[in-house]
């Protein structure tokens, strides 16, 4: 028992001296997404459960409408980027952290469009 908790301590030990020696940052760089939405080219359509707005993600301009489709208790969620064709994106649930999106960026972007979407129709928020 004596043995493997030293061969731990000197693993540990040139874990840390690893990390040390090197120049990459020790805390990780976490960044969020930059989004602008163009509040005067947002919509919302309620009876087809669509919306969509002109964004600037990432520093880049796109055009992004999203649709909702009802599945049992989620929504099926589509994407269209620049008037591609719908794709997937995940679903969402009932709840307001319910997102089975790609990433956070993807529900960032969806929950930023759709609240900037109902607000253009005077609802608070998505």
């Amino acid at each position: 028992m004596k043995k493997v908790v030293i061969a731990l301590g000197i693993m540990l030990c040139l874990g840390i001296g690893s990390c040390l020696l090197t120049t990459a940052p020790l805390v990780p760089v976490v960044s969020a997404a930059s989004i602008e939405v163009n509040r005067s080219s947002a919509w919302f359509d309620k009876s087809s459960r669509m919306f969509g707005a002109e964004v600037i993600f990432n520093g880049e301009r796109i055009t992004v409408a999203y649709w909702c489709i009802p599945s049992g208790n989620v929504e099926k969620v589509y994407q269209r980027k620049n008037g591609s064709d719908w794709v997937f994106l995940g679903t969402r649930g009932p709840t307001n952290v319910d997102y089975h999106f790609p990433s956070r960026d993807c529900a960032s972007l969806f929950i930023n469009v759709g609240n900037v979407a109902a607000q253009s129709q005077g609802y608070d928020h998505l």
